[in-house]
């Protein structure tokens, strides 16, 4: 049958559709048509944007997935962000509280910090979580875009012509400013709102439209608080500049008007966004920032003002910047020379294996803008504009002076050069007004400009050689981030790269581009030129720039590799989907990723992040997660605390793990064969079953899950006999923070702690115990007969009471932890090497030995001992062992053991069989060193050993180096094991689970639960403590109580629960938030108010009436 296509009349009808699509474009979409619109220049934004990352974006599955805090911290933050937006948009109640954070904190008050409200991160909500790596890259080049569009309508506003805002927004849009703080998004998001504030602040003194300004300080404020003080503090500088140079061209009534509308706009602005500005401003104040280098020195100048006492003030105020050389050049170096990203300048870097300077930025805009400043000068002074010389001789001084680095940050901080980004808008506007005068000026003023330019290239260079070189400079005031010595530009020491190259590109850039602008001054094309060149040149810079910062591979680093990582993400919304409750998990997996729960968008107990919940401080000293704080002396003798932002635990000790509601274990086969069908065994804590649904494939990966009998739900009642008290000393010290002399007695220190934690509480000092509750004094582990007296635990050591033998097996060619698989003994599994092994031979227990990695056993028995526990049932293990035999640089520092356990196994009938594994752990001792705690103190592990244990094998994993098998040191003396038998620990979880909360409940903000105790009980949560916390029970008669809520162990957590039946509604509310809601109430009233009476001023103007007319 033949196929009707159609009447002639239909063919016809479809053409002339065809036809009118350009008609109906050309004036619906003008824009279109016109290669000079705003579409088209955003479009050209866009892909300078693509182009300027196109290295990685070519080579790293398009991301940028930059080194540093970037991958460290905002990606994997970004997970956990995008499950608390679409838990909103899903329940429609904000959490209040993150689990993830740390062992738990304030969400808002922490994560705005990283960009919690940050309207990028939102929209992360409404796309697939595997995209985040994209979708950060794609990010960027929105934020660059909106930048741009936002410059170029700000300089336009201030009177420059078309092509030239044009140039300036290029410019703007990828300064060295951003290139330089690109690994930190939330600042690059701040950034995009610059220009919609200061165009904001020209429209309210100009105009009396407030609009612009308050939402971009808005903006800014929810999307980068840290950003927020230095935009304000110069935004009222340059609100003020701008309003008093301009006054005279307005009446009275104007001028009071714009004076109160710009207030009013600052406030507004602050108020709308003050719902996550005073719960940022409380999570700040608890890491001690308050004794910061800042106030010290703020409070030097002060006191030096106070005294009358100049001399002090002004060799403070003009000190060198950081007091340090490399800082004091750096403003003059990095105006010069495009940067090479955010850790240093790339003509700046420190001789050290560590080169971030948080006191190092970048003010660089591009060769034309060079030129242009230097010719802007020459015209102002020609023109004899002594209002510019005075704002340009204001930031010079600003730059080249240390006052400005604390001032900007209100003088809380540590010293920062990241307010260098209120400098970039005025270098280029300043460049652009010379651009506009090339008409009326001698195109020699623009020679001139290109000669300054090109002297002040070299001058910039060859002070890095006349200041540096050879130099060494000693720490001054306790600064932070301080280094003594740098690298010379034609050095290769750092990444094997040479940076002179610097010097020549720029030369050659200057002479070229100058010699363009002072011949070509007057040409129309310039303009178009310039802003192809500078777009050229941002390319050159952004793709360099992976050189120096260097980036985390999405396949094979970035959270473990891209299988493993989205492997993990899926057992992890697997275990969400089955659990509704609280619950924490391990993924052995993770390794020293101490960001993966973020990630995973799981709590854990591992964080890098700068407000971290510091209430959990002592939590985390005491448990090893983190160091004390450390206290230096700084200007005028004034101590400062530096707590730390890094907390990390790997080490699945039964305390601790209690202690936070560890319910879940995702492990990994490591079994040293590709294949993977075979396990070697497990670790898993006693009372935990196998749960096949959760796992995405149970030849990789097997998830357990901790049963209630073993672990109750959120929390439970403690031992009344085990209430202590920290005890600080004037130091801020406590015996629970293990600090004894050596490292026997830290071992004892810490399993006293971890034991407390799982069944008593630690109160803080201060506080009040109700009546019927006693502090106890703290049991002695001053030997390892009080160990055994007051724990029943028994430690092993070699040349301790209970001595240890060590015996080398060297398995057979071939052979690893498990036999090949096709040896006639393959079915034996681990327990091979005791009969089908090469050589046997004993290990010294004196001096060191070396062991060869992937092959040899080290087997450790106890000495004239079969057993090292009676219980045929198991037993648990706390190992510590760390590489004391290295440095910490050298090969196999971190280098550490896979841990195989063996004993005898008796069956439901009372039959035996020897030599079984009884636990396997092959990534724990790993985790930890990754962690950075492979040390005298912290380097210990949990084992749960299912019989009874007659020795402990410690396997080193395949390692080459210089391709040669690497042979492993290794000394008995840095090993410690201690053992509890699995019936003391099975007594010690009945009792929990019979103090356990009942019929837990979970909500966004809230858990319920029910009690029924016989008397009056402490119970201690798994949640990390913080002062949102409330607690409120209701009594079988109809009453109501407020529960008296602790901090207990240093940090969870806990409450005084009443005698008899009762059910409890425990729930959160961030502090401050209510009063941000009250301001940012106010603040939309206001704004609302003010869009009403425009709205009426219109219609009332239309009609000749004026409203403001009227009243003024």
């Amino acid at each position: 049958m033949t196929e009707n296509k159609g009447t002639l009349a239909d063919y016809r009808h479809k053409k002339a559709s065809i036809k009118s699509i350009g008609p109906f474009l050309r004036e619906h979409c003008p824009y279109l048509f016109n290669l000079n619109s705003l579409f088209y220049f955003g479009a050209f934004l866009v892909a300078v944007g693509l182009l300027w990352m196109a290295a990685g974006l070519i080579s790293n599955s398009f991301s940028s997935a930059y080194n540093w805090d970037y991958s460290h911290q905002y990606l994997p933050f970004a997970y956990d962000y995008r499950q608390i937006w679409l838990t909103f948009f899903s329940t429609g109640e904000f959490p209040l509280y993150d689990p993830v954070v740390f062992i738990g904190n304030d969400n808002i008050g922490s994560n705005s910090y990283y960009g919690l409200f940050d309207p990028f991160i939102v929209v992360l909500a409404f796309f697939p979580e595997s995209w985040i790596p994209q979708l950060f890259a794609l990010a960027t080049v929105a934020k660059l875009t909106i930048t741009g569009l936002g410059a170029r309508a700000y300089l336009s506003y201030l009177g420059r012509k078309e092509w030239t805002s044009r140039l300036g927004a290029v410019a703007w849009a990828f300064s060295g400013y951003f290139c330089f703080f690109v690994g930190f998004p939330s600042f690059v998001s701040a950034l995009a709102y610059v220009p919609l504030i200061l165009l904001g602040i020209e429209k309210t003194i100009r105009e009396g439209k407030i609009g612009y300004l308050v939402f971009g300080i808005f903006l800014l404020e929810i999307s980068c608080f840290m950003l927020l003080v230095p935009m304000c503090i110069w935004g009222v500088i340059y609100a003020l500049w701008r309003f008093f140079s301009t006054c005279k061209g307005r009446n009275g009534a104007e001028n009071v008007k714009g004076m109160l509308l710009g207030v009013a706009a600052f406030a507004c602005g602050l108020a709308l966004g003050s719902f996550c500005l005073f719960p940022s401003i409380r999570q700040s104040s608890l890491t001690g920032r308050a004794s910061s280098i800042g106030a010290a020195y703020m409070n030097v100048l002060l006191d030096s003002l106070k005294s009358l006492d100049g001399a002090t003030f002004l060799t403070y105020f003009f000190e060198e910047v950081g007091a340090n050389p490399a800082r004091e050049l750096m403003g003059l170096v990095s105006f010069f020379f495009p940067t090479g990203g955010f850790q240093s300048l790339p003509l700046l870097i420190p001789d050290s294996s560590s080169v971030y300077d948080a006191w190092m930025s970048s003010i660089f805009c591009y060769t034309p803008f060079i030129i242009l400043f230097f010719s802007a000068i020459l015209i102002s002074i020609k023109e004899r504009k002594t209002s510019h010389l005075i704002a340009v001789l204001g930031g010079v001084t600003l730059l080249f002076t240390t006052f400005a680095y604390y001032a900007f940050f209100a003088f809380s901080g540590n010293g920062y050069g990241r307010w260098f980004f209120v400098l970039i808008p005025e270098i280029i506007a300043y460049g652009c007004y010379a651009f506009d005068k090339r008409k009326e000026v001698s195109p020699y003023i623009y020679l001139s400009g290109g000669l300054l330019s090109l002297f002040g290239t070299f001058l910039a260079y060859f002070s890095i050689y006349w200041c540096l070189e050879g130099v060494s400079v000693s720490s001054a005031h306790g600064l932070t981030y301080f280094f003594s010595r740098w690298l010379m530009p034609t050095s290769t020491s750092f990444r094997g790269l040479a940076r002179n190259w610097y010097l020549y590109y720029q030369v050659v850039l200057v002479a070229l581009e100058g010699a363009l602008i002072f011949a070509c001054s007057k040409k129309r094309f310039l303009p178009i030129a310039l802003t192809f060149i500078v777009a050229a040149e941002a390319c050159i810079a952004g793709n360099s720039a992976y050189c120096y910062i260097s980036t985390w591979s999405i396949k094979s680093t970035f959270m473990g590799g891209k299988t493993n990582f989205s492997e993990n993400r899926e057992m992890a919304d697997n275990i969400r989907d089955y659990d509704g409750n609280f619950y924490r998990a391990y993924f052995d997996s993770s390794g020293g990723i101490d960001n993966y729960q973020y990630a995973v968008a799981t709590p854990e107990s591992s964080s890098f992040h700068s407000l971290m919940n510091f209430e959990a401080e002592s939590f985390a000293v005491m448990n090893g997660m983190k160091s004390q704080a450390s206290s230096n002396l700084t200007y005028g003798g004034e101590e400062y605390l530096n707590p730390g932002w890094s907390a990390s635990y790997r080490g699945k000790l039964w305390g601790i793990d209690t202690a936070l509601g560890y319910r879940y274990y995702i492990t990994s086969n490591d079994n040293g064969r590709s294949n993977k069908s075979k396990w070697v065994g497990a670790n898993i804590p006693f009372g935990a079953t196998k749960v096949d649904s959760l796992s995405m494939n149970n030849n990789f990966y097997h998830v357990y899950r901790v049963d209630e009998e073993a672990l109750p739900t959120l929390g439970h009642a403690v031992d009344k006999d085990q209430l202590y008290r920290f005890d600080f000393d004037s130091n801020g010290n406590s015996e629970l923070f293990a600090r004894g002399s050596s490292s026997a007695a830290r071992f004892r220190e810490r399993i006293r702690s971890s034991r407390i934690q799982a069944s008593g509480a630690i109160f803080e000092d201060d506080a009040i115990l109700p009546d019927g509750f006693e502090i106890s004094s703290l049991p002695s582990v001053d030997s390892d007969a009080a160990l055994i007296n007051n724990y029943g635990i028994t430690r092993y050591a070699d040349g301790a009471s209970n001595d240890l033998d060590f015996t080398v097996y060297v398995p057979n060619e071939g052979d690893k932890l498990l036999p090949e698989d096709d040896a006639e003994y393959a079915e034996l599994g681990a327990s091979y090497i005791f009969d089908h092994h090469q050589e046997v031979y004993d290990f010294s227990s004196s001096g060191s030995n070396t062991l060869t990695s992937g092959s040899d056993f080290l087997l450790i028995t106890p000495h004239n001992k079969e057993y090292f526990n009676e219980d045929p049932n198991g037993c648990y293990i706390e190992l510590k062992y760390y590489n004391g035999l290295y440095s910490s640089g050298a090969n196999g520092y971190d280098y550490m053991p896979r841990v195989i356990v063996y004993g005898d196994v008796t069956d439901e009938d009372g039959n035996v069989t020897k030599n079984q594994v009884l636990a396997f752990e092959g990534k724990a001792l790993k985790n930890v060193a990754d962690c950075d705690q492979n040390n005298w103190t912290n380097s210990m592990i949990g084992i749960y050993a299912y019989g009874r244990a007659t020795s402990i094998a410690l396997v080193w994993p395949d390692r080459t180096v210089d391709g040669e098998t690497f042979e492993q040191k290794f000394s008995p003396t840095y090993l410690s094991l201690a053992f509890e038998e699995r019936s003391s620990i099975e007594e010690k979880q009945r009792f929990n689970a019979e103090m356990g909360l009942q019929n837990v409940k979970k909500q966004t903000n809230s858990y319920t639960f029910e009690t029924d105790y016989d008397e009056d009980q402490i119970v201690v949560t798994q949640l990390g403590y913080d002062q949102g916390w409330s607690v409120e029970a209701s009594l079988p008669d109809g009453t109501s109580i407020d529960c008296p809520v602790y901090k207990l162990d240093g940090g969870l957590v806990g409450f005084l629960a009443p005698a008899g039946e009762a059910s409890y509604v425990m729930s959160y509310f961030t502090p401050s938030l209510d009063k941000g809601l009250i301001f940012g109430t106010v603040g939309f009233f206001f704004i609302t108010g003010y869009y009403l009476y425009w709205h009426i001023e219109k219609r009332r103007r239309h009609y000749g009436i004026s409203v403001f007319d009227e009243i003024a």
